[in-house]
């Protein structure tokens, strides 16, 4: 977990170790490289050109975005870039043209009306060629194909049009978390889902490079799924409380830490400190909701009950502490993602060098 050795700098920050985001990084390396996965991060995590680097120095493949504004700042030294989001809005499209110009670029669609939208849009850049992985729904219910003969004839869809052509399909897993039996049952769900539709466009001629899946809580098991030949994790760089309670990480893996200091005691059973939503956001930890805002790394017994946008209320419990004006606290947030940009800078240690100040590159970047 990331030492306090910040003290210098004002809070409320967001602290980065480097040498735990190295051993997350290693470790999925470690698992893709031994089950022949492609490695695809998701960068809509840390939405920074050094962790993008330091990704692909550990074996990606390539990069995943959500947008290709956030791409074209923090992703640009990937040659191949796939934007997990159906980006065929005129102002999105002229942004991905520039993406095309230096890099293959492919996107998640799940309507022929979007694959038609894009391939329209890329008329006017003739040097521009998608390709296109049809998003399935595989039980998470958020977008995607769930019926096998919709997905084949969209695939077959994307094959007549010009500037576009089917590379496989894609899937998020986002509702298979692992629990105290593990993921099995989820994830034999998905498998079973997965292989309809794979079967479906086998037998119309349809073969599918691209079988790309994974989430950070299920990356680690995708060897269940064979059919899978890539992944696309994000918060795993990072990792934060969901990580840890839905156990795909420990405390020991988590690199982002928030520092905030304690402005008030005045209520009785309370303190409050200086990082509100603007800092950790509203997001509940999905496997514990009632756990409060994040997790007091050294006063686990206090609990983090309610935020506003400047203060964030501790209610004291059973917890030994007492709390006085100035002191630092350390908060693991619930998840990561948007603390992070909800930030305009991160503050990063490695080691015994000097911490030092890294700009989020695509902070704000949803275009």
């Amino acid at each position: 977990m990331a030492s306090s050795s910040i003290e210098a700098f004002p809070t409320p920050l967001l602290n980065v170790d480097l040498p735990t985001v190295r051993n997350n990084l290693r470790s999925m390396a470690d698992y893709t490289a031994k089950h022949s996965l492609g490695l695809r991060p998701h960068i809509k995590t840390h939405k920074t050109r050094l962790f993008s680097q330091m990704q692909l120095e550990y074996g990606a493949i390539g990069l995943t975005s959500a947008k290709p504004s956030e791409a074209l700042a923090a992703a640009v030294d990937a040659n191949d870039i796939l934007l997990a989001y159906p980006c065929f809005t005129p102002s999105r499209m002229q942004l991905l043209a520039s993406l095309c110009r230096d890099h293959q670029v492919r996107m998640a669609i799940d309507s022929p009306d979007a694959a038609e939208r894009v391939s329209t849009l890329l008329r006017d850049h003739p040097d521009c060629t998608i390709g296109l992985l049809v998003d399935l729904d595989v039980g998470h219910h958020r977008t995607g194909i769930g019926a096998p003969e919709a997905v084949v004839d969209l695939a077959r869809r994307i094959e007549m049009l010009p500037r576009v052509r089917f590379d496989g399909v894609m899937f998020f897993p986002g509702h298979v978390v692992p629990r105290g039996d593990g993921v099995g049952e989820g994830m034999e769900n998905v498998r079973a889902a997965l292989v309809r539709v794979l079967d479906a466009l086998r037998s119309a001629g349809l073969e599918p490079e691209i079988v790309s899946g994974g989430s950070t809580p299920t990356a680690k098991h995708t060897h269940l799924i064979p059919e899978i030949n890539e992944i696309r994790p994000g918060t795993y760089i990072f990792n934060d409380l969901n990580s840890v309670r839905w156990q795909c990480a420990t405390l020991d893996d988590c690199a982002a830490i928030v520092h905030a200091t304690v402005i008030s005691t005045a209520v009785k059973g309370k303190a409050v400190v200086d990082a509100g939503s603007k800092m950790l956001s509203s997001d509940l930890c999905g496997a514990d909701p009632q756990s409060g805002f994040g997790l007091l790394v050294d006063h686990p017994g206090a609990k983090i009950a309610r935020l506003s946008e400047e203060h964030g209320e501790i209610e004291l419990g059973e917890s030994d502490w007492s709390p006085r004006i100035g002191d630092r606290v350390r908060i693991l947030p619930n998840h990561i993602c948007p603390c992070v940009n909800l930030q305009n800078e991160l503050i990063v240690v490695d080691g015994d060098e000097p911490p030092r100040r890294l700009a989020i590159d695509a902070r704000g970047m949803v275009h």
